[in-house]
């Protein structure tokens, strides 16, 4: 199993009481920005002078979503500028972007997922395995490449589904 990642440090009980409870916390996933008009996160228009295509969202599942207020079966949460801005997803809607490259290192058996640009991570183990770039540029590397296998994870299920193309 993957491990969930609370890339923004959210307090999750907090997230529940606020948003009237039923929530689980499922991951933090990249979505395309094409998708949200939030403030200084357009295509090319980054503060840090990045370009951004994709973006961290936390995704928390909602159990029984009030359909009378608009709710969904996913609520997401980003933070930016030490602002919060809230989405809400189908399962239908989440879909396209559940799926992550990752890299899983065969020393350790770690498997990592980089969920944004410049979100450099490894495995923690003498191998060194690590990988870079989110959903915005591939970027992975080890000791010896020969133990690291590139895999396709749902960030979802927060599982492997298969080998990376």
């Amino acid at each position: 199993m993957v491990e969930a990642r609370n890339y923004f440090g959210l307090d999750h009980e907090a997230v529940n009481r606020k948003f009237e409870g039923g929530l689980t916390f499922v991951n933090t996933i990249p979505i395309s920005t094409k998708f949200f008009k939030l403030p200084s996160v357009s295509k090319r228009n980054d503060p840090m002078g990045y370009n951004i295509d994709f973006y961290p969202w936390a995704v928390y599942h909602c159990k029984n979503p009030n359909k009378e207020k608009g709710h969904k079966e996913y609520l997401l949460i980003t933070m930016r500028n030490k602002e919060m801005f809230v989405s809400g997803r189908t399962k239908e809607e989440i879909e396209e972007d559940r799926f992550c490259n990752g890299i899983q290192c065969r020393a350790c058996k770690k498997i990592i997922v980089s969920i944004s640009q410049h979100d450099y991570l490894t495995c923690g183990c003498p191998e060194n395995t690590m990988i870079d770039g989110g959903k915005e540029y591939e970027r992975y590397g080890s000791l010896d490449l020969g133990n690291c296998l590139m895999v396709k994870v749902d960030m979802i299920e927060r599982k492997v589904i298969g080998l990376s193309s």
